[in-house]
């Protein structure tokens, strides 16, 4: 990080916001595709998605239990998603907020 950058510059940032604009909370609730939802890709990044995948295949509990969770996941038609935090591909930032990462 440039020390020497003028931080009111970045967007959402507010004179004294100590956090530079980043929200560091959880939302109460987030819209978009599953692919840029950080709740869906960390249940189907975890080692608890990866057991219940393993169980089901060796028939130690029933498919319906994987089944209910990738429906959730799957037919979302709203898209909306509770406390979950948005992803934003690094490319999609404008340049000057790239400098600082």
């Amino acid at each position: 990080m440039n020390a020497t950058r003028d931080l009111s510059s970045l967007p959402f940032a507010t004179p004294g916001d100590i956090t530079i604009g980043v929200e560091n909370e959880w939302q109460v609730c987030v819209k978009g595709e599953q692919h840029c939802i950080d709740l869906v890709q960390s249940i189907l990044a975890s080692h608890h998605y990866k057991s219940l995948c393993d169980r089901t295949k060796s028939g130690d509990i029933p498919r319906t239990r994987l089944q209910a969770l990738e429906q959730w996941i799957e037919k979302n038609p709203e898209k909306i998603w509770e406390n979950s935090w948005v992803r934003v591909p690094y490319d999609n930032l404008y340049a000057s907020v790239k400098g600082y990462f």
